[in-house]
């Protein structure tokens, strides 16, 4: 969950188009907020990708696969929306053509899986091996690039800085807005 404070002339705007809204009986404030959330989630979400791709060194057409911003809804009993990463997902090797992940993998080697699928793979070496690691055929195979725990500094910290920057004007304007589809109704 992601706090931000608001100023107090961005509470007295917010409270008197509430009040105007409110004085009409139509439900314009929790139909704003939630509009505004899932601007600031997709907004969060594309900068995410942007991060954790330039991390990885990875095309961002990768990473948005494994990242997805989930959609605030009034049916539900909070009004939040969140920014998803799968992070057991990953990004597979053969999807790596160039860039720094390219660099950075370690002598991979073609393998076919129980499906009939012919990948790229790379032994996982564990981090203490009392004899040489590669000549233990039972090391783990890993297939894919993964995301943890880059993505999640990455998620906490751009989050925040789009509820920050973008909700308190998104709210505003969502707010206008419903106020004018009001006024144009009465007319």
């Amino acid at each position: 969950m992601i706090n931000f404070a608001l100023s107090p002339s961005f509470n007295r705007e917010i409270k008197k188009l509430e009040k105007t809204i409110a004085r009409s009986g139509k439900k314009g404030v929790p139909v704003a907020t939630q509009r505004a959330l899932n601007l600031v989630a997709k907004k969060a979400s594309t900068q995410v990708i942007k991060q954790v791709a330039s991390a990885l060194g990875v095309a961002q057409k990768h990473i948005r696969r494994v990242i997805k911003p989930f959609n605030a809804s009034l049916k539900a009993v909070k009004l939040e929306s969140r920014v998803w990463i799968g992070l057991k997902r990953g990004v597979p090797f053969e999807l790596i053509k160039s860039g720094a992940a390219k660099k950075r993998l370690s002598r991979p080697f073609r393998i076919r899986f129980k499906s009939g699928h012919v990948g790229l793979a790379r032994r996982v070496l564990p981090s203490t091996h009392a004899k040489d690691p590669r000549a233990d055929p039972n090391l783990p195979i890993d297939n894919k690039l993964r995301l943890n725990p880059q993505a999640t500094t990455i998620l906490k910290r751009e989050a925040a800085e789009a509820g920050r920057t973008y909700f308190r004007t998104e709210l505003v304007r969502q707010l206008k807005l419903a106020l004018q589809k009001i006024r144009a109704k009465r007319r």
